[in-house]
C-alpha cells in the first residue's frame, strides 16, 4: 500500500511490525502525514498500482482494513490520483517489488526510482536502470483494472469484508 495512501490505522498497523522505538515511529509518522497534506493539497500527483492481494491483507484487523479500503475507494475521486488494482490471479513479473518513479515539475530534473526496503531506501536515477521500471510501470498498467474497474473491485472486496465479518 503506498504510504501517500495508508490511513493512519493501516500505517500504524503496518509500523507495528517491525521494532522502531516509540521515537522513531514518532519521527515516521509526523513525516508520513506531511506528504498526505501535501498530496491532500494537490502538490502532488500520484499514480499507484496495487495488487488485489494486498489490498486483501488485513494488516490491524478487519476494522482496520474496511477503513482503509473506504478511504481508497473515496480517494479515486481526486484529481490528483490515478489508481488501478492489478485482479487475481492475474500474474505480472514485470515489477518483483513495490517501487515509485519520481517525475518533477521541473522539465530538467531527470525521472528517478524510488525503491523502499525494511530498512533503507534506494534512489535510482541511472537512466537505463529508470527505464526499466517504466517499462515495468507500464506494463503493469496493461494487465490492471481501469481506474473505474478499480473502484469496483474495491467496493467487492468491502462487500466480500461485509460477508464475513
Amino acid at each position: 500500500m503506498p504510504d501517500l495512501l495508508r490511513t493512519e490505522g493501516y500505517a500504524a498497523a503496518v509500523l507495528a511490525l517491525d521494532d522502531y522505538s516509540l521515537d522513531e515511529a514518532e519521527r515516521l509518522v509526523v513525516l508520513l502525514k506531511e506528504r498526505q497534506r501535501r498530496f491532500a493539497a494537490g502538490g502532488i500527483r500520484l499514480w499507484a498500482i496495487i495488487d488485489e492481494v494486498a489490498l486483501r491483507r488485513p494488516f490491524g484487523g478487519p476494522g482496520v482494513l474496511r477503513g482503509q479500503l473506504e478511504y481508497l475507494r473515496d480517494a479515486c475521486r481526486q484529481a490528483s490520483l490515478t489508481l488501478q488494482v492489478t485482479p487475481f490471479p492475474v500474474v505480472s513479473y514485470a515489477a518483483p517489488g513495490s517501487f515509485s518513479i519520481l517525475r518533477f515539475a521541473d522539465a530538467d530534473m531527470p525521472d528517478m526510482v524510488y525503491a523502499e526496503q525494511l530498512t533503507s531506501a534506494t534512489y535510482v536515477d541511472k537512466r537505463a536502470e529508470v527505464e526499466r521500471y517504466l517499462l515495468a510501470m507500464e506494463r503493469l498498467s496493461i494487465v490492471s483494472a481501469s481506474p473505474s474497474e478499480s473502484v469496483d473491485l474495491i467496493g467487492g472486496i468491502l462487500s466480500d469484508l461485509g460477508q464475513t465479518a
